[in-house]
C-alpha cells in the first residue's frame, strides 16, 4: 500500500486507495442507503457489516446519519462490526479500549482480512457511537456460512 501512495504522489496518478481517498466512504454509503430504500425506510434494531479497512461500516454509518438528519428515518441502527477470528483489530478495538493494535491476518477470509485497516479510526468511532460491538467468526463458521447460503 505504502507503495502505491508513493506512486500516486510521484506519477499524480489518482488515488483510490481505501480511507486515504475521502470518496470511498461517500462511495460506501449505497450499501446502506439500498437496504433503507428495501426495507421501506424502516430501520433494523442492529446492522452487521463484514469488516476489512473498515469503508463500508463508516459509509453505512453516514447513510443512516445522513438520513436521519434529513427525517427520512426516526432512529439510527446500532452497528455491528464483524471480522474474522483470524484477523480481528477493528472487533478488539470496539469491544476494548478504542485503540487499534496491527496483526498478521491469518484466515480464509482473504477479502477482509486487513491486519492494517486504514479506515480504523473512523470504523471504530462509528461503531461505538451507534452503541453497536463486533464479532469475530471462525474461519469454520464462514465455511459453513458460504455452504448454507449457496
Amino acid at each position: 500500500l505504502d507503495l502505491s501512495i508513493k506512486a500516486t504522489r510521484e506519477f499524480g496518478w489518482y488515488n483510490r486507495n481505501t480511507a486515504f481517498n475521502p470518496y470511498m466512504v461517500e462511495g460506501k454509503k449505497t450499501v446502506a442507503l439500498e437496504i433503507i430504500e428495501q426495507m421501506d425506510f424502516e430501520v433494523p434494531d442492529y446492522l452487521f457489516i463484514p469488516v476489512g479497512d473498515g469503508c463500508i461500516i463508516s459509509g453505512a454509518a453516514k447513510a443512516y446519519k445522513d438520513m436521519f438528519f434529513l427525517g427520512f428515518i426516526d432512529h439510527l441502527p446500532k452497528l455491528v462490526a464483524v471480522q474474522a477470528e483470524g484477523c480481528k483489530p477493528i472487533v478488539e478495538a470496539v469491544n476494548g479500549d478504542g485503540e487499534v493494535k496491527f496483526v498478521v491476518p491469518n484466515t480464509i477470509a482473504d477479502s477482509i482480512a486487513v491486519g492494517i485497516p486504514r479506515n480504523r479510526l473512523m470504523a471504530v468511532r462509528d461503531v461505538k457511537e451507534s452503541g453497536g460491538f463486533g464479532i469475530a467468526v471462525s474461519d469454520e463458521e464462514i465455511l459453513k456460512a458460504i455452504k448454507y447460503l449457496g
